[in-house]
């Protein structure tokens, strides 16, 4: 599923990259040293990914924190679907 994460980011364009960017991360605009410069609520926070079973979830962002709680979907197109309806506030988006 993280692998599917990736592709799926790989595959959208700029202004959506820069949605999930300000979904996991609450700001739009990665850091001049990349994701390794990122800053959490304390500090110096790198961008994690954390997998979970439940998949009636939608995607979770702790923006403190830099993390993605992603649920263990069973497609890339579902994967695709449920983290964009997280990312505009749980409106579906085709």
């Amino acid at each position: 599923v993280v692998r599917w994460l990736w592709e799926v980011i790989t595959e959208w364009d700029q202004e959506e990259r820069a949605r999930f960017l300000q979904f996991v991360t609450g700001t739009s605009m990665v850091p001049a040293e990349g994701f390794k410069g990122l800053f959490g609520s304390n500090g110096l926070r790198l961008f994690q990914v954390q997998r979970i079973a439940d998949t009636t979830r939608l995607p979770q962002a702790s923006t403190c924190f830099n993390e993605l709680w992603l649920p263990e979907y069973g497609s890339k197109a579902r994967l695709e679907e449920r983290l964009r309806t997280a990312m505009y506030d749980g409106r579906q988006i085709t």
